[in-house]
Formats: structure tokens, sequence, C-alpha cells
């Protein structure tokens, strides 16, 4: 048995997408609200509305789009790392540099 292309298919893996609802959202009230995100592309974003959901899918979906910047959270504490390289090797290794 051939299998299809991801073109033809009736559900291609470029077209999924991961919705999270917020717990506060009034679905049946139409009151939506949550994050986003496209499986293939890790694209993701928050969105208050059915509308700002929509935009997002079709923004992703178009032939000409443009990537589309994700609002996936970054680490809000610091790490114990330094930020200059010299302080960031290994604990228990010499200082080599010269």
């Amino acid at each position: 048995m051939k299998p299809q292309a991801e073109t033809t298919h009736p559900l291609p893996a470029q077209r999924t997408f991961l919705v999270q609802v917020h717990a506060q959202a009034e679905v049946a009230q139409g009151r939506l609200a949550g994050r986003v995100e496209h499986v293939v592309s890790g694209q993701a974003t928050h969105f208050a509305s059915p509308e700002e959901l929509l935009v997002f899918m079709a923004r992703v979906l178009s032939p000409c789009r443009r990537p589309m910047p994700s609002t996936r959270a970054l680490p809000q504490h610091r790490s114990e790392a330094a930020d200059t390289p010299q302080e960031i090797r290994p604990r228990n290794l010499p200082d080599t540099s010269i």
C-alpha cells in the first residue's frame, strides 16, 4: 500500500495546532482565551478571542507567511552561571586561561 503524500492527506501534520484554553475562559459564551502553538514550526502565541486565534492560524498557514515571533516564556530567574564565558566553565576544572 502506497502512503499518501502529506499534501493530499485530509489532516496533514503541517496543519496541526495545539490549543490550550485558559481556565477562566467561558467557551460556551464565546469568550475564548489561551495559548496556541503550531506543532511543526513551534510558533506560538497567546490569544484573547476566537478572532485572535483564527488570525494566528491563518497567518501560520498562509503560503506567503512570515514567521511570527514566539511568545514562549523564557526563564524568569537568573541562573547561577555567570555572564562571561570564563565564569561558565565547570567549577572542578583548572583555569587554563593565559
